[in-house]
């Protein structure tokens, strides 16, 4: 597994240059079509901290500690059944699976159907990103320095007042960052999602 660049699981083609060689104050060319409109004064906000933690021995089994290091999701891969990933809350009640195979699937309850890994970050046309839809809104994931991802609205610049998430190494840990206003359960969730799948050592 890459801990510094989660990017790397995404291209089978080695001369894919994809986000890595891009300049990442300036949007991709849009390819979403018409998208709901998005505020850039709602980013103006502090951002919550998720913190991955606690390895056994990867991010497929690990807790999840909130804002003021409070448990808040667990992430559990039984070693008799290695094909699932399971996302639950504190109360053990679940609300995301990973099905691990050559054509993996992500399902996330309440926010994203069944669907194949490949699907639910999906490339770009370019290749130079991945797309992620929420709630009828696609997100850009675009890979910055040292392997950082950082997810913007499609369609506004991507800079600094427009970025709603941002997944990142710091140590042994790998933290998800989330603007506190868009940080509802469904996109919450596929963002939880969408880092251990990342993280995860699978080609995507």
């Amino acid at each position: 597994m890459d801990m510094t660049n989660p990017f790397s699981v995404w291209y089978d083609n080695p001369s894919h240059q994809g986000v890595r060689g891009s300049n990442y104050d300036e949007p991709p060319p849009s390819v979403f079509g018409a998208l709901p409109v998005f505020s850039p004064n709602a980013t103006n906000s502090p951002m919550l901290t998720y913190t991955f933690t606690s390895f056994n021995p990867s991010i497929l089994n690990c807790t999840i500690l909130g804002p003021g290091n409070t448990p808040s999701f667990n992430v559990f891969t039984d070693p008799a059944m290695p094909g699932y990933t399971i996302f639950k809350t504190p109360d053990g009640k679940s609300f995301g699976l990973l099905e691990w195979s050559q054509a993996s699937k992500v399902e996330i309850r309440g926010a994203v159907a069944k669907q194949l890994a490949s699907q639910f970050l999906r490339r770009s046309t370019d290749c130079r990103f991945r797309v992620m839809q929420v709630g009828g809104q696609d997100y850009m994931l675009l890979s910055g320095p040292q392997g950082t991802v950082t997810l913007y609205p499609a369609g506004v610049n991507a800079n600094n007042n427009s970025r709603v998430a941002q997944i990142k190494c710091r140590g042994p840990n790998v933290v998800l960052e989330i603007d506190q206003n868009v940080a509802r359960a469904g996109f919450l969730h596929a963002c939880i999602v969408a880092t251990v799948l990342l993280y995860s050592g699978h080609t995507i």
